[in-house]
């Protein structure tokens, strides 16, 4: 019986190791674009940033016992967030100067984009800059705000937020039809 050659061993360790650490760039690369991989985790993610937003405002709105607002920028795809007046750093401060304190803005995915927003009852809009409201108890008015993807192969992708004034809750709808989710008939009994 003869023994084993060197050829005849199996894998060397350097061969393993180049092994593994091809298969972690791969994996890396993978988890990095997978909202690229799959689209509904762009929507997804930016319409729960959003909805986390509106919630908060809403918390520190009951807590504080202020208005807070929501400024969509539905042209340039971002939003911030709109502290109230009274909030100075400083009584030097002058008043007029500091109506209210806007934080810096903060943008949706390049890939994805505000289709359209929605006062129920009101006017629909798809350009310009809209406001949501949330008063000093936490209640708004029921509105809806669509997202979309940029894509024109994806258009009929649409993740509705539709945000409930009387029981202070936004909802995540989604969508592949092209168009928003309205909201349902609400009677007596849901109250």
């Amino acid at each position: 019986m003869r023994s084993p050659t060197r050829q005849e061993s199996g894998f060397t360790l350097i061969e393993i190791m180049v092994v593994v650490t091809i298969l972690a760039i791969v994996g890396q690369l993978v988890l990095s674009n997978i909202g690229a991989i799959v689209p509904s985790t762009v929507l997804d993610s930016e319409s729960q940033r959003l909805m986390s937003e509106i919630e908060f405002l809403r918390s520190e709105a009951q807590l504080q016992g202020k208005t807070y607002k929501v400024e969509l920028d539905l042209e340039k795809h971002r939003y911030r967030r709109i502290l109230p007046a009274e909030m100075r750093v400083s009584i030097e401060q002058d008043e007029r100067a500091f109506e209210e304190a806007a934080l810096g803005w903060t943008p949706l995915d390049d890939r994805a984009r505000f289709l359209s927003y929605e006062p129920v009852g009101g006017t629909v809009y798809s350009s310009g800059r809209v406001t949501v409201v949330i008063d000093h108890q936490g209640f708004t008015a029921d509105q809806i705000i669509a997202l979309g993807m940029r894509s024109e192969a994806l258009k009929d992708m649409v993740w509705t937020i539709q945000v409930r004034g009387l029981d202070r809750k936004a909802r995540l709808v989604k969508g592949n039809d092209g168009v928003a989710a309205r909201f349902g008939e609400t009677t007596e009994a849901a109250f």
